[in-house]
Order: C-alpha cells, then sequence, then structure tokens
C-alpha cells in the first residue's frame, strides 16, 4: 500500500470518526484519569476489553487531549497488509498531521508483526494499541513489548456510568432514591454495554454471538459449537 492510498483512507476514517462523535452521546470513563496520569513519557498505552465496550471512544478522550492521529486497522480496505506497509502508514500520517504526540492504532494486531512497528515507535511516540481481551493479549502475543508497555482494562459501563449515560443525579431524597432503584434494575437486566442504551437489548445478542463464536469456538478450534 502507498502512503498516498493509506492518506485517502485516514481521512475517509476521520471524516467517519467526527460524524460518530457529534451523534454519539460520549461520557467521561472511569478509568480515563488513571490512562491521563501514566501518559507522561513515550510508551506503548494497550487498551483492552471485551468486544464493543467502547475502547475506541475511550483512546479517543485520551489521544484528543494532545495532537494525535487515529489509524482503524478494522477496515476492509486495510486487510493484507504487509509489516514494510506500516511505515506508508506511518508517513500518510504525518503527511497529514505532522509530528503528533499520540499515536491510536485500533486493532493493529491483525497486521503480523506489528509489535516491531509499535516497539520502534514507542521509544518517541504515546502509542494506543485497542483490541479484543482475546487477540491482544493472547499468550501468542509475543515478546517484543514484554516490559515496554502499560495495559489497561476496559469494561462495559459500570452502574455510575450508566447512571451519567441517562442524566440521572442522585440525590438523597425518597424521589431520588426511588429513581436510582429504578434505573440499577434496568442496569441489572440490560448491562452496560454502550450499544445497547443507544440501539436496544437487541445488540445483546449481536455482541454474545461475537464473543462466543469469534472469541471462544474460532479462536481455540472447537470443533462442537
Amino acid at each position: 500500500m502507498s502512503p498516498e492510498e493509506a492518506k485517502k483512507i485516514i481521512l475517509d476514517q476521520e471524516e467517519e470518526e467526527s460524524k460518530q462523535i457529534f451523534e454519539k452521546k460520549i461520557i467521561r470513563r472511569e478509568i480515563l484519569p488513571q490512562i491521563n496520569s501514566s501518559l507522561v513519557a513515550p510508551n506503548a498505552f494497550l487498551i483492552t476489553g471485551v468486544r464493543r465496550c467502547g475502547k475506541s471512544t475511550l483512546a479517543i478522550q485520551v489521544a484528543e487531549q494532545h495532537s494525535y492521529a487515529r489509524v482503524n486497522f478494522d477496515d476492509e480496505r486495510l486487510s493484507g497488509l504487509i509489516p514494510r506497509d506500516l511505515n506508508n502508514i506511518l508517513e500518510a500520517v504525518y503527511t497529514l498531521h505532522g509530528d503528533v504526540d499520540v499515536l491510536v492504532l485500533d486493532e493493529i494486531q491483525v497486521v503480523k508483526g506489528w509489535e516491531m512497528f509499535v516497539a520502534r515507535l514507542r521509544d518517541t511516540k504515546k502509542v494506543l494499541v485497542t483490541g479484543s481481551n482475546s487477540s491482544l493479549m493472547s499468550r501468542e502475543f509475543g515478546t517484543r513489548l514484554t516490559g515496554r508497555h502499560l495495559d489497561f482494562t476496559l469494561f462495559p459501563f459500570s452502574f455510575r456510568e450508566f447512571i451519567s449515560y441517562k442524566g440521572f443525579v442522585f440525590e438523597e431524597s425518597t424521589k431520588g432514591i426511588a429513581k436510582a432503584k429504578k434505573y440499577l434494575e434496568e442496569y441489572m437486566s440490560i448491562g452496560g454495554f454502550p450499544e445497547v442504551l443507544l440501539f436496544g437489548t437487541q445488540v445483546l445478542k449481536s455482541i454474545m454471538n461475537d464473543i462466543i463464536l469469534k472469541d471462544i469456538v474460532l479462536r481455540y478450534g472447537i470443533r462442537n459449537e
């Protein structure tokens, strides 16, 4: 892939990212201060978690406090990349944004040999890498980043984050306690996946299927589904 091809893809992704952020209701995640306090020097920062818990959105929340660029490798136009293509993507980033402080690399683990690329960058850049637990933090993760990265695990919304998304501010009144209990019942029923709050509980089946069929059955070669 040439730098010019990469530039077009990155620009398309940034346009889509801006649209999604404008349309979404974004809340401050509780883990954000912990990551921010660690982002004081160049390093590789790995944000992992279950599928669809908001890793990419969190990475953007962290990065937008600095000059940054983001590349989402979970894009069919970037499938089949080989390690030397990564440098062309980096060239495209620098052409578009200059010498950024933070690089966000979403799902870069789909590129074989990505660890060497990140290991090279982490000496001078703050590199945020996102990915699901099953792929990014597997036992096959490799040794090239051992001891050279900080890990953060993101979960779906906590109850505190859930009511924040709902816009509810707790008050110690009879009415406030009753409303909090109602929200707790809802939270215990549907959980804290951000997409469920956006699109409804039908999304849960899709998330469950992805976790079981892709993260468990496919990954571990289970024959009897």
